[in-house]
């Protein structure tokens, strides 16, 4: 099988201002716009307080996370728990 991985770092302070952005951003088409700005808000706002409060993350680590993944040509995504569980397995 051929397997490929992308890896992302990020910081808790670049999740924050991400999550800061998600949950006042107005909302241009609201078809398919609430949705997707509800779901990114609470999920980057839920993501931050693990790590930070739950975890205990300081802000400025950099945290490597696998977020994309192709295998035989099919494409997909991970989640961020996952995807950082990937690479932190052995902790």
């Amino acid at each position: 099988k051929k397997q490929k991985m992308t890896y992302e770092d990020v910081t808790l302070q670049s999740i924050e201002q991400l999550a800061r952005t998600s949950c006042s951003s107005p909302v241009e088409n609201e078809s398919s716009g609430i949705m997707f700005m509800a779901y990114n808000c609470m999920d980057l706002t839920y993501s931050l307080a693990l790590l930070r409060y739950g975890y205990k993350i300081p802000d400025s680590l950099p945290i490597t996370i696998a977020n994309k993944f192709e295998v035989n040509s099919k494409k997909g995504s991970f989640g961020w728990p996952l995807g950082a569980a990937i690479i932190y397995k052995d902790i």
